[in-house]
């Protein structure tokens, strides 16, 4: 069986309950997960490599695109970079998204109630 499924979701509890619902009992004998964000299983073919081997190979800004993007303008990047808070014009989703300017990713901030709240600033030239 196959499963797409969001974050939060336990699968070995949504296999006790389809037993329950067919009136039975049921667990997993194996457990595969085959998607995680950008990361797939599909997506590269195995290696005899060192853990983390297909991660070294992916951009931060690739590895983390399962968060929303917003670019700052060059003044607002400095201030980014600074650690301040920047308040936002346009209307963006809570919680944490990538930080870019001009192209390049900053760091990762934390948006609540139109403020982002720089929260892992990444190291630029």
């Amino acid at each position: 069986m196959e499963c797409r499924v969001a974050s939060g979701t336990y699968v070995r509890s949504l296999a006790r309950d389809i037993a329950v619902s067919l009136g039975t009992y049921g667990h997993l004998t194996s457990l595969r997960r085959l998607t995680i964000g950008a990361f797939s299983v599909a997506a590269k073919p195995a290696v005899s490599a060192p853990p983390g081997i297909i991660v070294r190979e992916m951009t931060d800004f690739d590895a983390l695109d399962f968060f929303g993007t917003i670019p700052l303008t060059a003044a607002d990047t400095i201030r980014f970079l600074h650690g301040a808070f920047i308040r936002l014009n346009d209307v963006t989703a809570s919680g944490l998204h990538r930080v870019t300017s001009e192209g390049k990713l900053l760091g990762l901030g934390v948006v609540d109630a139109g403020l982002l709240k720089p929260d892992k600033v990444y190291p630029t030239n």
